[in-house]
C-alpha cells in the first residue's frame, strides 16, 4: 500500500508477543508503514519511541511532523456528553466539540487536525464546516463510554498499564464520585499486575 498520510497516536506497550518487548521495538514496527512519498504526523510520544519514527522518517526521506509542535489545545469545558476545546495552529483556530472524554482524546484531536491539514495541502480538502462536524459526530464505544448518567456507569477498555493510568487520571479529571467501584476482565496475555497497579 503506498500511503499519502501515516498517522501515529501514542505507542505504548501492547501486543508485545507480536511486535515487540520494548516501546522502541514496537515503534518500529509501526514505522514500517512509512514509505517514500508519505508524509507522517504523530502524537506527543517517549523519547524512545520518537527518535525511532524520527530514524524511520530520514531513512525513508518522510517529513515527520510532530502535532503537538503544529497544533494547542485549550479545553474550555466538559461534562459527562463530551469535551468542548480550542485546537490553534498556524493555519487558524478550530473551536470543536468531541463527544469523548479525556485529555488523551485531545491528543488525539491535535493529531486528526495536523493529518487534515496536511491532507489539505495535498488537495484533499476538507472544509472547516466538515471538521467541526466529523469531531462532534465521532463515536468511540468503550473509551470512557458513559453508558448510565444515575446511577453512573463508565466503560473503558483499557488493556495495557499506559491505558490504565490514562484511565485513572480521566476518571478523576473528568468524573465525580464518593467511591469508584471498579470492575475489571483482562485477557491472561494482558500485563494483569502492571494494570491493576495503575
Amino acid at each position: 500500500v503506498q500511503s499519502q498520510l501515516c498517522v501515529f497516536t501514542s505507542i505504548s506497550l501492547d501486543h508485545t508477543a507480536i511486535l515487540g518487548d520494548t516501546v522502541e521495538k514496537i515503534a518500529a514496527d509501526k514505522a514500517g508503514i512509512m514509505k517514500p512519498g508519505c508524509v507522517a504526523v504523530t502524537s506527543p510520544q517517549q523519547p524512545g519511541v520518537m527518535e525511532v519514527l524520527r530514524m524511520a522518517a530520514r531513512e525513508q526521506g518522510v517529513p515527520l511532523i510532530p502535532a503537538d509542535e503544529e497544533c494547542q489545545c485549550t479545553l474550555h469545558s466538559h461534562d459527562l456528553d463530551g469535551q468542548s476545546f480550542t485546537l490553534m495552529a498556524p493555519w487558524g483556530e478550530f473551536p470543536l466539540y468531541i463527544p469523548l472524554l479525556g485529555a488523551h482524546q485531545l491528543e488525539n484531536a491535535a493529531t486528526a487536525l495536523v493529518g487534515l491539514q496536511v491532507l489539505n495541502e495535498m488537495g484533499f480538502t476538507t472544509s472547516r464546516s466538515s471538521i467541526a462536524r466529523g469531531f462532534r459526530s465521532v463515536r468511540w464505544p468503550a473509551r470512557l463510554e458513559v453508558l448510565s448518567k444515575e446511577p453512573l456507569l463508565v466503560a473503558d477498555g483499557a488493556h495495557n498499564p499506559y491505558s490504565a493510568g490514562k484511565l485513572r487520571d480521566a476518571v478523576h479529571q473528568y468524573f465525580q464520585f464518593r467511591r469508584p467501584i471498579y470492575v475489571v476482565g483482562l485477557s491472561s496475555d494482558k500485563n494483569i499486575p502492571g494494570i491493576v497497579q495503575e
